[in-house]
């Protein structure tokens, strides 16, 4: 039996109960759902009439206020207008004691119609909802019976929902049972109908589900057949992970990308351990659900790797010691705050209205410099959760003809179709595509090809939504806008479950990406004619809590989205390298290949941001491995896709926003404030919030030491040092946020840190020179706002100090590898920088100045190194010419050795 308690009631007593077996004592009321309208329901409740009546007399008796007056308070209906409230309160107030009969007798009838949508006394047209209402007057200790059967599965789903509010209702007066005629039903309500009735049938039913000696024995054996990180009970989490704990099979198919027999294959391996149900029929598929044996396994899987996890900790000292002293016990680390887990999560973040977010302009600085040197970048970062992570984001650069689009990730629906919402709203069209804007920017080979090449577009762009009978271009962006508003409802009836007919969960979602992906597609293309450089941004705050599956899907989606928004020449890689719908391809004119030059390029860019930390080199290589997004089809032409991908954020992204944001404070960034910057932020977007607290500057001048203390004194602990503990950073903030030096009892409390964590960090933070102890306490190496230090830069030893700096000694070990590789002769440091005969062949780049500017433009230069496979084939020099993390890949069909030679040679003669 699963007992709901109803939200807000002033008893603990059950107010919906799910049984198989009906209660013993009367009933109000007995009621069979054959498949009947919900009109009909209320009609069947007729025995409820006295009840009624009971709690009218009741509502009226404990009222000073007058009979319809003190009903109407009664009514708690929201859906009610406030004339339907008063009318169907006069009326119903009549049905009480003492009242005439004929009086009575109008209003029975009356509480009878409601629901029947006809127009009853007093103009009123009802509806269920005012069945609703009038059924939280229902006064009786005596339960309502409610049973049902396959006619209530089979009925119309926005019927079923409509019986559902009547009966959670009708739950806050009286207690219900809900009674299925067998178990696969209970099941079955609780997959389908636990969001419609109050409470939670699944926690419910969780709480009656206890572990059996039999489970026990099961779970222990299930431990040790399968691999937790296997395939199998990558299906189970998946299962468990549905708000009903149960999945239909094509879900299952969808997510893994497998065959259905895939599917029933695993699940027939943890039926051997009873981990979850038979496999039930739905209204259109199959479901499976988890059950005790495969919710207790899961359990004991997390407190096993919770386990083990704790001994890791355990055994990693924080803090640095000498040579000579004993390793300190491991002190706070960052365990007191983890990724929340997705049942403790709110699922939410789904407000009705869906409004597009403006990004503001320090972002938009921070997006357009990760991505300017590759075509997917990668940043790891911590990103917050949005309000509402299906509003997508833009920013648009009206001078320089950038366009942002954002949007969360959560799965390639929710993902595609913001970013199609982002790219054809009516915004875009008035920013960029009036005939005044194209006038003005110049760009008439979108109206050439429009007006006069319509092929072009059609059947190489492979554009949407272009038919003969649209002749201007005002008319093409109405079918556009109209295209929009139909994805959006689309998203609507996905969400209420209101299916296309013919068409189950799966089908009907694979169609909405399939037109997000389209729309996205067209806009895309549209924009590119037009010079407009699109760069997407992909949000992915949850990325270390997503499964496997799931994470692969993250990668399809991107690579998919590529392959649609890119072009050789004119023609759209996607439709002519991978479109599966032959009809499809035969509409598409085969593009001539140069084969000089046989790469497509991607239209824009795309700035995939993270939460990744310790998985971001997986992630990145599963980018480099895995972005095909399906066999390239047999008849294929040979092009390719290329496609360079950074997974690391270098200093030059760091100028480049810095340099950015100081512009638009009117300052000039020095190569010691983009160094400081880059060296204490998390990645660019940190830096952009960091500088974006500064005052612009009436007269243009370079930024000062007292300024990046104080942008970076706004930002928080998260924000700085990736990968150190919290109690480094912490410091590092307060040290900031002071006036004058702490002393190290002061410096614990305003970090909010124990002392002897403290303690631990200190000599860290004083080996790398960003702090130094002074006799009145500690302070951090960036000048105060003070007199005194105004006009003194003081920045910390790793920015000033050449033998600190990073890049420089990268820069001298890559000559004396490189000169290794020429003469044979290795160069011991005391004869750096002489060659073997004595003579000096080069400067000691660690005695330049501000060298950071030019080193990697010279070291390609002078030897080549990014071509020689000398060079890349070194693993002492492998990293210092692969600093940057970028990789090419391309995609698409296999091209013929002697093709691709031809297009060697001739890029290196020209």
């Amino acid at each position: 039996m699963i007992a709901v308690s109803n939200p807000g009631s002033d008893t603990d007593k059950p107010r919906i109960t799910l049984t198989q077996t009906r209660p013993k004592r009367e009933k109000a009321a007995d009621i069979s759902l054959d498949g009947q309208p919900p009109n009909d329901v209320w009609e069947d409740m007729s025995p409820l009439l006295s009840a009624i009546a009971a709690g009218v007399d009741t509502v009226v008796d404990e009222s000073s206020a007058s009979p319809s007056r003190a009903v109407r308070h009664a009514l708690s209906a929201p859906d009610l207008t406030h004339e339907q409230e008063c009318v169907i309160a006069s009326i119903v107030s009549s049905w009480r004691s003492n009242v005439r009969f004929d009086q009575q007798c109008d209003a029975a009838s009356f509480i009878q119609s409601l629901g029947s949508g006809e127009l009853l006394d007093g103009g009123v047209r009802t509806s269920i909802e005012h069945a609703c209402a009038v059924a939280q007057l229902v006064e009786t200790d005596e339960p309502v019976v409610i049973r049902f059967g396959e006619d209530f599965k089979q009925q119309r789903a926005d019927q079923r929902r409509d019986i559902c509010k009547l009966i959670s209702h009708l739950s806050t007066a009286v207690e219900v049972y809900l009674v299925p005629t067998t178990l696969r039903l209970e099941q079955w309500i609780v997959h389908t109908h636990d969001g419609d009735l109050p409470g939670s049938l699944i926690e419910q039913r969780n709480t009656r589900q206890g572990t059996s000696t039999d489970d026990t024995k099961m779970v222990q054996d299930a431990i040790e057949r399968f691999d937790i990180d296997g395939e199998i009970i990558d299906t189970l989490r998946h299962i468990a992970a549905a708000p009903s704990e149960t999945r239909t099979i094509s879900d299952l198919e969808s997510e893994f990308g497998v065959q259905r027999d895939t599917i029933h294959n695993r699940l027939h391996h943890l039926r051997e351990y009873d981990l979850v149900s038979d496999t039930l029929s739905s209204d259109d598929d199959s479901i499976v659900s988890l059950i005790s044996a495969g919710r207790s396994y899961l359990d004991a899987v997390r407190a096993s790797v919770g386990l083990q996890s704790s001994l890791d900790d355990s055994l990693i000292a924080v803090g640095k010691s000498s040579n000579n002293s004993r390793v300190k016990p491991a002190c706070s680390r960052d365990t007191s705050s983890p990724p929340p887990s997705p049942s403790s999560r709110p699922r939410n973040r789904l407000p009705c209205l869906h409004n597009i977010r403006e990004l503001p302009r320090h972002r938009f600085h921070a997006i357009t410099a990760t991505v300017s040197n590759a075509d997917i970048s990668v940043v790891d970062t911590d990103v917050d959760l949005l309000d509402d992570r299906a509003a997508p984001g833009r920013h648009y650069d009206h001078d320089n003809r950038q366009l942002i689009v954002s949007a969360e990730y959560d799965n390639p629906l929710n993902y595609w179709v913001s970013i199609a919402r982002a790219l054809s709203n009516r915004d875009i069209w008035s920013w960029i595509l009036t005939d005044d804007k194209l006038d003005a920017a110049n760009r008439d080979k979108f109206r050439d090809l429009f007006a006069d090449h319509r092929v072009v577009l059609r059947q190489l762009r492979c554009l949407g939504y272009l038919p003969d009978r649209i002749t201007d271009i005002n008319d093409f962006r109405d079918l556009i806008l109209d295209a929009l508003d139909k994805l959006l409802d689309d998203t609507k009836r996905l969400t209420n479950g209101n299916y296309p007919d013919a068409l189950n969960e799966s089908e009907f979602r694979g169609d909405i990406v399939r037109d997000a992906h389209g729309l996205a597609g067209t806009m895309a293309h549209i924009l590119d004619i037009v010079d407009v450089e699109i760069i997407r941004e992909v949000r992915v705050p949850r990325y270390r809590e997503f499964s496997g599956i799931k994470k692969q899907g993250l990668i399809k989606t991107i690579g998919k989205g590529s392959a649609i928004q890119s072009v050789y020449g004119e023609a759209n890689t996607y439709r002519h390298l991978y479109e599966d719908r032959e009809n499809k391809r035969e509409q598409a004119i085969v593009p001539d290949v140069d084969a000089h030059d046989p790469y497509a390029e991607l239209i824009g860019s795309f700035a995939v941001v993270g939460d990744f930390k310790s998985q971001t080199k997986d992630f990145v290589r599963s980018l480099n491995n895995n972005l095909e997004p399906g066999k390239p089809h047999d008849d294929a032409p040979e092009f390719q896709l290329n496609l360079s991908i950074r997974g690391d954020v270098s200093r030059s992204e760091y100028a480049q926003t810095a340099t950015r944001l100081c512009r638009e404070k009117n300052i000039n960034p020095t190569p010691q404030a983009v160094s400081t910057l880059a060296g204490l932020c998390n990645s660019p977007f940190e830096v952009a919030e960091a500088l974006n607290h500064l005052q612009s500057n009436e007269d243009r001048r370079s930024i000062d030491a007292r300024e990046v203390r104080y942008a970076l004194s706004q930002l928080g602990a998260d924000d700085i040092l990736r990968g150190t503990n919290s109690t480094p950073r912490k410091a590092v903030i307060a040290l900031l946020n002071a006036t004058e030096p702490l002393s190290q009892s002061e410096l614990a409390d305003r970090a909010d840190v124990s002392e002897r964590s403290l303690r631990d960090h200190l000599p860290d933070l004083l080996d790398l020179g960003l702090i130094d102890e002074t006799p009145t306490g500690y302070r951090f190496n960036l000048s105060f706002n003070t007199g005194e230090e105004r006009t003194n830069d003081r920045y910390p030893m790793y920015v000033v100090d050449p033998d600190l700096r990073p890049d420089i000694h990268k820069a001298a070990k890559a000559l004396k590898t490189a000169h290794e590789h020429h003469f044979g002769t290795p160069i011991p440091d005391d004869d750096f920088p002489s060659s073997p005969t004595g003579r000096d062949w080069c400067a000691d780049l660690r005695g330049i100045e501000a060298a950071d500017t030019w080193i990697r433009s010279v070291l390609p230069l002078l030897w080549g190194l990014e071509t020689r496979e000398e060079y890349r084939d070194d693993p002492d020099l492998d990293p210092l010419i692969d600093g940057d993390d970028t990789t090419d890949i391309r995609l698409g069909p296999d091209i013929p050795q002697q093709r691709l030679a031809a297009y060697s040679v001739s890029k290196a003669s020209g």
